[in-house]
């Protein structure tokens, strides 16, 4: 976290508008009480301080703990959680207005029905 207790936010550069897009990384650390959320948002997310982004973010995402989180609403819980050394991808089709959060290759969430588009591939990281 940061020093006022925030938690930093980041997006990547390319802005999704449709089709189908897709984002793979691994998780190199993630210590016993870290905390990432991993998934989509508006242009200005880089300003979420908070471990679940609002609704000010059109925020979709999946979290370490095993929980999908939309626009700061917890819409399912009980997955599997994410461990580092794990391989992470999250693909987001904007015809089916769908996204899909795999786990070393298996999927572990999906979330239909997002609105919106101008939307980034975004990460919040921390201690809960």
């Amino acid at each position: 976290n940061n020093s006022d207790g925030s938690y930093p936010s980041f997006r990547t550069g390319n802005k999704m508008m449709m089709g189908k897009h897709c984002i793979l990384f691994t998780i190199d650390k993630l210590e016993e009480d870290g905390f990432i959320w991993m998934g989509v948002a508006k242009e200005n997310f880089y300003y979420n301080t908070d471990a679940n982004p609002d609704e000010d973010y059109n925020s979709h995402g999946y979290t370490s703990v095993g929980e999908i989180l939309v626009c700061g609403r917890i819409k399912g819980q009980g997955r599997e959680k994410v461990r580092q050394g794990d391989e992470v991808a999250i693909v987001v089709d904007f015809q089916e207005r769908s996204i899909v959060w795999y786990r070393n290759s298996h999927p572990v969430a999906f979330f239909e029905g997002f609105d919106g588009s101008g939307l980034y591939f975004s990460v919040v990281m921390g201690h809960k």
